[in-house]
């Protein structure tokens, strides 16, 4: 599934469009590796996984 890209229009439909966007390409990373190397693996040399982004992904949209 892919969400098109609204670039004019209302303010708050560009930015709920750009956060839609940006959530379908965070699942399709996390939808790559396994649960353990997800945990496991290492992305950048700050410790980030893909586990911690979908963490930190989770906590901000409770926010």
């Amino acid at each position: 599934m892919s969400t098109n890209r609204i670039t004019d229009g209302a303010e708050r439909a560009i930015i709920e469009n750009m956060l839609d966007r940006n959530r379908e390409a965070l699942i399709e990373t996390a939808r790559g590796p396994s649960e353990v190397d997800a945990r496991r693996r290492r992305l950048v040399p700050s410790l980030t996984t893909p586990i911690s982004l979908i963490k930190q992904a989770a906590a901000a949209e409770r926010i």
